[in-house]
């Protein structure tokens, strides 16, 4: 049996192309399964997860003032039932005053309490730790802290207040909410 010049190249590119082809998809995959670790671990200590699931799991619906960087992920996870202050994609267009008097607040500048005076207010607030505003929510007579993950801190207005309420499960691993998580909520 005679392996012709012809022969030869064809079988050798083939295997080139084929290993070729077999990095690039084991490249592919790893990367992939790498950046997804990444990513849930980013969300999870970035955006206020355990917040949205807290609105969701309990159906709570109405108006939330967030600060400029979790607004998308929260639009993506909870409309329709709640309408968010402002969208952190730099697609949306707002009045300056919104801007302002949400950076105001969130970063507890001068006349940060204009957000109220002027805007309807929200039935409910998601601060983060990072957030100047945060040590002075507990005097915010009108709003009561709900929820609190590692992060973030989900606060209610007292006339929209519920008795009893379902808190996300602290290990995600089962994807199971409902059950078993029956609270009272002790209203001082």
């Amino acid at each position: 049996m005679k392996i012709t010049t012809e022969k030869f190249i064809k079988s050798f590119v083939f295997v080139k192309e084929f290993l070729v082809y077999l990095f690039i998809l084991i490249g592919t995959v790893s990367v992939f399964l790498d950046l997804n670790q990444k990513i849930n671990w980013h969300i999870m200590n970035d955006y206020p997860v355990k917040i949205a699931e807290f609105l969701k799991i309990n159906r709570l619906k109405g108006n939330i003032l967030n600060n400029f960087g979790t607004g998308s992920y929260l639009s993506y996870k909870l409309y329709p039932q709640n309408l968010i202050y402002i969208d952190g994609r730099y697609e949306e267009v707002y009045y300056d005053k919104t801007t302002e008097n949400n950076w105001n607040f969130y970063n507890f500048e001068k006349e940060w309490y204009k957000i109220f005076e002027d805007d309807k207010i929200p039935e409910y607030i998601i601060v983060s730790e990072d957030d100047l505003i945060f040590p002075q929510m507990k005097h915010l007579n009108s709003f009561l802290e709900l929820y609190k993950d590692n992060k973030y801190a989900l606060y209610a207005r007292k006339d929209v207040l519920k008795k009893m309420y379902l808190f996300p499960v602290k290990d995600n691993s089962d994807g199971y909410y409902y059950k078993n998580y029956f609270t009272k909520l002790k209203i001082k």
